[in-house]
């Protein structure tokens, strides 16, 4: 394959191993990029190399310091799509925001909302996630995937989708 057609994969720094062996799993070098960290504690993301017309999946976390790693995923996507990617998609391994899904009370925030409002208008394509919580009904580990590819990234009801786990060693299509 053209370098052109290869999927590429960055890694933030929540989850700078799992983009490793995600890596090493499908063959591919890592993404080159850098994130710098202000001493105001504001953040730079950079990309290093030409993502011009290619598939990237970015792996980041949204672990302690949530709030810090989900900045800085937005930063990285926002980057990402200004350098002309294809298509990008989070991959998500823990999103910290996930369990606010619903409104349960009066005058609150519907948490998961505004962050994947947040995920679509920086210019994610997709996101996957895993949910460790039975919060929705499903067994544990299942692998959730939801897209913005027909308009709203979750709908007006959380069209989350159930997929099976990932078991070949192709290529991310």
């Amino acid at each position: 394959a053209a370098p052109e057609d290869e999927t590429l994969v960055f890694a933030g720094s929540g989850s700078p191993r799992l983009a490793a062996a995600i890596c090493r799993h499908l063959g591919v070098e890592a993404g080159r990029g850098e994130v710098l960290r202000f001493s105001e504690g504001t953040l730079f993301v950079r990309v290093l190399q030409n993502v011009r017309g290619r598939r990237v999946y970015l792996v980041q976390s949204t672990v302690f310091p949530a709030n810090d790693h989900l900045v800085e995923l937005l930063f990285w996507i926002d980057a990402l799509k200004r350098a002309s990617a294809e298509s990008v998609t989070a991959v998500i391994p823990y999103f910290s925001y996930g369990k606010g899904d619903k409104k349960d009370e009066p005058r609150v925030s519907i948490r998961a909302r505004v962050v994947a409002d947040a995920l679509e208008a920086a210019g994610a394509q997709r996101v996957l996630t895993m949910d460790e919580l039975d919060a929705r009904g499903w067994m544990e580990d299942t692998l959730i995937v939801y897209t913005s590819d027909h308009g709203d990234m979750l709908g007006d009801h959380f069209m989350w989708r159930k997929c099976q786990p990932y078991q070949s060693s192709a290529r991310i299509p």
